[in-house]
């Protein structure tokens, strides 16, 4: 074991509680070259991520239309991208609702509408946005913040495996004011099962 792990071992982690966006992944299977010919990058991507050649190349096999994105060696899925996905509805929601009670008049006109459209205003609306998509509610708290659960991992050694893992040990909702913990999944240090410890929350006034 690395001095570095040693030195991790028994941290906690907080991550939001990330679900994949299981139509996005969809999508991105059907993405091509030929289901998308406008895109200007994606005939290069393509033909690094395959080794082929899109054009009459006799020297470079050409690419196989039947072939998936997703089926790329380099290609990997990640629920992270989920966080993305979120952040872009959360403004699309926010820009309609301000157009439509701010500039009803400038839909569908580009100008108009970048004229409009005011960030320290747009902020507003994003504060004001609740929606539900795959990955969860999205709401924002008085602070701004987002309130969607988090998770609790810590840095643990498995000896089944013979490297480190993050172990989920314990759960927080915003707006709950409950924390969840797994006291007996708890470890602290390199071979060291149990220590005096304590979580402390600061409930807002």
């Amino acid at each position: 074991m690395t001095i570095s792990l040693i030195i991790i071992l028994g941290s906690i982690v907080i991550r939001f509680d990330d679900v994949a966006d299981t139509d996005f992944y969809e999508y991105m299977k059907r993405w091509s070259p030929w289901t998308q010919p406008n895109d200007p990058w994606l005939g290069g991507l393509w033909e690094d991520m395959f080794s082929c050649s899109l054009s009459n190349d006799t020297v470079t096999p050409s690419c196989d239309q039947s072939t998936e994105f997703t089926s790329s060696r380099s290609y990997f899925f990640s629920v992270i991208t989920s966080r993305y996905l979120d952040a872009v509805y959360v403004i699309a929601h926010a820009i309609e609702k301000y157009i439509d009670e701010l500039c009803p008049n400038a839909r569908g006109y580009r100008e108009e509408i970048k004229q409009c459209v005011k960030p320290e205003v747009l902020s507003k609306y994003i504060n004001e946005v609740d929606i539900t998509r795959q990955s969860g509610h999205i709401k924002f708290d008085n602070n701004q913040e987002s309130m969607r659960k988090y998770k609790f991992k810590q840095v643990q050694f498995s000896e089944k495996i013979g490297r480190h893992i993050l172990l989920d040990i314990g759960a927080f909702m915003p707006g709950d004011e409950i924390l969840q913990v797994d006291y007996s999944a708890l470890k602290w240090g390199e071979n060291i099962p149990k220590v005096s410890y304590s979580f402390v929350l600061f409930q807002k006034q």
